[in-house]
């Protein structure tokens, strides 16, 4: 059964066989299986990156391979966990989740503040002399 989850001007459609579509209005899953406060946000990012990538490969929605992405970065679900969950293959699996992650990283770089270097050092100094006066080296 396919359906469609409308709000702020986006669509998306769902297939509430689909793992993304048993999520849809539920944001205390949502929240556990990608980390993002509501199902809201996570229709909004299937509705802006299905304007960048297919809308579908092997079967699977944009949604879906959101999904499964997020998944595997929140939760470190393994590979074979999510071929399964999602009735696709290990390699394809593998394939989705680099596809994805130079999607992401591309796209979702302006929302990462990276700290000054010579900042990040003088605070891993600071917090390493304060701990442990003997310290030689951090590896």
């Amino acid at each position: 059964m396919v359906n469609s989850y409308a709000k702020g001007g986006y669509t998306i459609a769902l297939n509430n066989c689909s793992p993304a579509g048993r999520m849809k209005d539920d944001d205390v899953q949502t929240r556990f299986y990608t980390g993002l406060p509501s199902y809201d946000l996570f229709a909004l990012l299937v509705d802006k990156f299905s304007t960048i990538s297919p809308t579908s490969s092997h079967g699977l929605t944009i949604s879906d391979q959101l999904l499964l992405v997020l998944m595997k970065l929140r939760l470190a679900v393994p590979y074979s966990d999510l071929a399964y969950r999602f009735h696709i293959t290990m390699p394809r699996v593998s394939t989705l989740f680099h596809h994805w992650i130079d999607i992401m990283s591309r796209e979702l770089d302006q929302l990462v503040s990276w700290p000054d270097h010579g900042l990040v050092r003088e605070s891993l100094y600071l917090s390493v002399s304060s701990q442990d006066t003997q310290a030689q080296s951090v590896s």
